[in-house]
């Protein structure tokens, strides 16, 4: 019998969560990666090195926190930004639908 291996997914319950852990993993730890995907969504270019990437958190906490949790705190579920104030929050959605309500919880807590 093989030993059971933890999928690196396993986490996380909704496909939206799995989604923007798939990309955030991938960007944070590619600097080109990142740039390149900071100019497709922007049109900006930036600095790779002077950026955070982080997901289900506030810039700054340390740990991220669970689906509901940051849900209910209006999490957006991923976050890159820098120290100077620039920010791009990202909203992954594959089941549920996009609302107003949700965005405008996530740029309130942006501005904060």
């Amino acid at each position: 019998m093989l030993p059971s291996t933890r999928n690196l997914f396993d986490q996380y319950n909704h496909p939206e969560n799995r989604l923007t852990h798939a990309l955030i993993s991938s960007i944070a730890s590619d600097p080109v990666l990142l740039d390149k995907f900071i100019r497709w969504s922007t049109g900006e270019k930036h600095r790779s090195s002077q950026l955070h990437v982080v997901e289900q958190t506030l810039p700054g906490d340390e740990e991220p926190h669970d689906e509901d949790e940051a849900e209910r705190k209006g999490l957006p579920d991923g976050w890159i930004y820098d120290t100077g104030g620039w920010s791009l929050v990202i909203e992954s959605k594959i089941k549920s639908p996009l609302n107003r309500d949700q965005l405008e919880r996530h740029r309130r807590t942006a501005e904060k």
